[in-house]
């Protein structure tokens, strides 16, 4: 009996030659929207790829570390980097999108997160935290996030406690639990998790 290919290989395959034809158009064709920002910027596809659509099918189904499947989308892992088997996997379009270089990362209280990453957790749209980079600068985007964060209700916010010397003592469900284990204010202890004071009653805090 002959060996039958199944649909959804099929459809995997057709999927990926859609994938290689558009990684070589963006990275090789100057007449292609998107090759300022990959061939332009010095994107390449390394050899092995460029001279076989086979091998690169091949790595995607049988040799990558996270593998095709339908809805995935082909990521560069560094960003900055070109298109080879140790710098690429398949990942949700969410994931891909937060790995964009004009999706901006910011620091707040030592967490980095894309602007979209921010916008959902202080629930405001990307729009507006956009607009506060691009009207306000980075710093007031940084400081109204950090104002949000402290409004946020207390119940949803878990923190760790840390001795003066920075070791960690032990974990809180909530900020109220943590002020009212160390006899402060559920104010004092956001404040000090937020950054915004070195510390409250002798303990230091941070957002789990």
């Amino acid at each position: 009996m002959k060996n039958k290919l199944d649909d959804s290989l099929i459809d995997k395959l057709a999927t990926l030659l859609n994938v290689y034809r558009l990684m070589i158009s963006r990275c090789y064709d100057p007449a292609d929207s998107n090759y300022p920002r990959y061939g332009g910027k010095g994107v390449t596809v390394c050899e092995e790829w460029r001279n076989s659509r086979a091998a690169f099918i091949n790595w995607a189904l049988y040799e990558a570390e996270e593998k095709h499947e339908i809805g995935l989308q082909c990521d560069r892992i560094d960003n900055n980097g070109s298109y080879t088997p140790d710098n690429c996997r398949f990942v949700t379009r969410k994931v891909n999108c937060n790995n964009r270089s004009n999706n901006r990362r910011l620091t707040v209280n030592n967490v980095t997160k894309t602007v979209t990453e921010w916008s959902r957790e202080i629930n405001v749209g990307q729009g507006t935290l956009s607009g506060w980079l691009r009207k306000e600068g980075e710093q007031y985007a940084i400081d109204r996030i950090k104002q949000y964060l402290i409004k946020r209700p207390s119940q949803e916010r878990k923190v760790i406690q840390f001795d003066l010397e920075g070791n960690q003592l032990r974990s809180f469900d909530t900020v109220t639990a943590a002020a009212k284990y160390i006899a402060s204010t559920s104010g004092m202890v956001s404040r000090v998790a937020s950054g915004m004071r070195s510390q409250t009653k002798g303990f230091k805090f941070k957002y789990a």
